[in-house]
């Protein structure tokens, strides 16, 4: 059974007040201990919000690159990588090499849903 995620219809503005309302909530009742009640449910809330924040920025700067010019991208991409060609390359593979670069495999697989 798939699982809908009840973060996806939320506005940025809406995640990160809720962000800010836990972690006032956390500090508020001295919620440090994992023994406490709801320690659990606080710290999923938080990292489904910020694990959603953190997608939909990858998206985002994924959507700001793919516009870019080819040249502006193969300068970042020797400017990050530094040893290789990148004339080969086309404007997609460019774009989503920088951002593996930046926020690593896995998280960018995580934005795109790739497994």
């Amino acid at each position: 059974m798939k699982t809908t995620n009840p973060y996806k219809t939320w506005t940025n503005e809406t995640l990160k007040e809720t962000q800010r309302n836990y972690l006032c909530a956390k500090t508020h009742y001295n919620v440090t201990e994992q023994n406490t009640p709801g320690y659990a449910i606080l710290e999923r809330r938080a990292a489904a919000i910020t694990t959603e924040l953190l997608n939909r920025e990858i998206k985002k700067e994924y959507k700001d690159l793919k516009f870019q010019t080819i040249r502006y991208l193969r300068q970042e991409w020797t400017r990050i990588f530094g040893i290789g060609d990148p004339s080969q390359s086309d404007r997609i593979t460019l774009a989503v090499d920088i951002l593996r670069a930046e926020y690593g495999n896995k998280k960018v697989d995580r934005a795109f849903n790739i497994k």
